[in-house]
């Protein structure tokens, strides 16, 4: 059992079992210039080479495979020069069907603490690629039909620096022209513009929900600020403004399966804090609350029917089915990482980089225990975990994946009595027991450690990963048992419950269940090696 996390967003694991795993590989031969590419099949249980298949040659950049959901294709870039690139569409079922697409070449642009970033995005149907490409006075959003490879349409827009996300509720792209504050959004559903919009100074994007844009305005400057709401249909270009006016912004969640949104709100003397419910250009104020709250943040657990609102020093725990029932605690770290034991009588927190953790009572909001983590006396380095994590060397971006999109950053045993904590500042695991902290010990796990998972079997070993070891711990001891090196993780599957490792001499199968090896077989004379379902 792991904890129930509400910051789980998304993982990119590989799906299905490891009988169903297909391995392919990339081979760059270089000429001069030019790079002549490869595709490579090979038989999952012996490593050897069942299929080549020649891709399109590059000049002076390799062919890369893009970093994109499980589908029934595989997608590869070719970057030929600063303005053109080239996309090659590979069916899965029939590797010989390879759909050809000259683009204008991605565009890239680097994000502080995470490294360089692209805009790719498949459709939930499988039917269309987009992605943000060209540079300066020519970006453009790209719309690619995956079936017939074709560029289905191509929507201009700002010359200057963009920044290019899918809305919260996935019908929508933000694109956000970051030099002159302007949002543009467009639907995913006749891939069109609906709507430019100056932001300006005084409002700020806030989130999309049901065809609506939600808008945070305000007027005035501290301690007099003040804000409001302001809500664009995206269909009919209608604009509603709330009319509550609070002293701190308003801060939205959805819940995941219901897509409800809600936002907290404060009065205007800042003495009460309101939950309200959010349908189109409507609100309903659901809990009035008699404290005084800066909202940071909210999520909404639809499991336990739960609002946990983050505010500066504090957190409340609201019980949507009553409203009334809430708890406060006073937050005794800054903490990002949030996660319930099955029960939901028990919360976790984690502060960010894992140096402290803290348990609460969800019923009465008391702060059990915190603790430090880590081992005593170890120093750590001077970079951040975001820092470091943005150096990952994992094929195709897995560690990068596990940091920003999950909490893997702590998680319970199968049996609930045992909290594993990582540290990425000392680099190390911390065994607590769960109900109050106590026994608190610690195992070394190597240079930027990054994840902690717990087999589901209850005698499973906890494994540890870092960028070149991972670690197989005793739930039952807390030993090392095994320490594995690796120079690539190419493929993790939490649900069925095994990971696939490159070393230097071979690819490595692990049954997380039971820390055997399931399948390994020599390293073939290939350049990529990653795994496909």
């Amino acid at each position: 059992m792991k904890l129930k996390h509400i910051l789980l967003l998304s993982i990119f694991v590989i799906t299905g079992t490891a009988e169903a795993t297909r391995f392919f590989a990339l081979n760059h031969e270089k000429d001069k210039k030019t790079y002549h590419n490869e595709l490579v099949e090979l038989d999952s249980q012996s490593g050897e080479v069942m299929t080549k298949i020649k891709l399109r040659s590059t000049n002076r950049f390799a062919t890369e495979k893009l970093n994109l959901p499980l589908s029934d294709y595989m997608f590869f870039y070719g970057k030929e020069d600063k303005k053109t690139g080239q996309l090659e569409i590979v069916n899965k079922t029939d590797l010989d069907d390879i759909k050809s697409v000259k683009i204008d070449a991605i565009n890239s642009y680097l994000v502080p603490n995470v490294g360089m970033q692209e805009f790719k995005h498949l459709t939930a149907d499988n039917q269309f690629l987009i992605l943000h490409t060209g540079y300066k006075k020519e970006q453009n959003i790209t719309i690619i039909d995956v079936t017939s490879g074709s560029i289905a349409k191509q929507i201009p827009i700002s010359k200057h620096r963009n920044t290019v996300e899918l809305s919260s509720d996935g019908n929508y792209l933000l694109v956000n022209n970051i030099s002159k504050d302007e949002l543009t959004v467009i639907s995913l559903d006749q891939f069109n513009v609906v709507m430019t919009s100056n932001l300006g100074k005084f409002r700020a994007y806030a989130t999309i929900n049901n065809d609506h844009l939600y808008l945070t305005k305000y007027t005035g400057k501290p301690p007099k600020k003040s804000y409001w709401i302001q809500a664009l249909n995206l269909v009919t270009k209608e604009k509603t403004n709330f009319t509550a006016k609070g002293k701190t912004e308003p801060v939205f969640a959805v819940g995941e399966d219901s897509g409800q949104l809600m936002v907290v709100t404060t009065s205007e003397d800042g003495k009460q804090t309101f939950l309200s419910r959010v349908t189109g250009s409507q609100t309903e104020i659901i809990g009035t609350y008699e404290m005084k709250m800066r909202p940071e943040k909210m999520f909404i657990n639809e499991e336990f029917n739960q609002a946990l609102i983050k505010g500066k020093g504090q957190i409340a725990t609201v019980q949507l089915q009553n409203p009334a029932v809430y708890s406060v605690t006073k937050l005794p770290f800054d903490s990002i990482m949030y996660g319930y034991n099955d029960s939901g009588k028990l919360l976790y927190l984690k502060e960010g980089t894992g140096s402290e953790v803290a348990v609460i009572d969800v019923e009465s909001g008391e702060l059990i225990e915190r603790s430090g983590t880590g081992r005593p006396g170890v120093k750590f380095g001077q970079f951040m975990a975001s820092v470091a994590l943005a150096g990952v060397g994992l094929n195709y971006g897995y560690g990068i994946y596990f940091a920003r999109y999950s909490n893997t950053g702590f998680t319970l045993n199968h049996d609930q009595d045992k909290l594993y904590v990582i540290n990425t500042k000392t680099n190390d695991v911390t065994h607590f027991n769960a109900h109050d902290l106590s026994d608190r010990k610690a195992i070394a796990t190597g240079n930027l450690t990054f994840l902690v998972h717990h087999g589901n079997a209850t005698d499973a070993p906890l494994w540890v990963f870092s960028t070149k070891h991972i670690n197989q711990i005793n739930d039952q001891n807390f030993t090392l048992e095994k320490e594995i090196e690796y120079e690539d993780i190419i493929g993790f599957d939490m649900e069925a419950d095994y990971f696939i490792i490159k070393t230097t001499e071979d690819i490595q199968t692990y049954d997380m269940k039971t820390g055997d090896i399931s399948n390994q077989w020599p390293l073939v004379d290939v350049d990529e090696v990653w795994t496909e379902s």
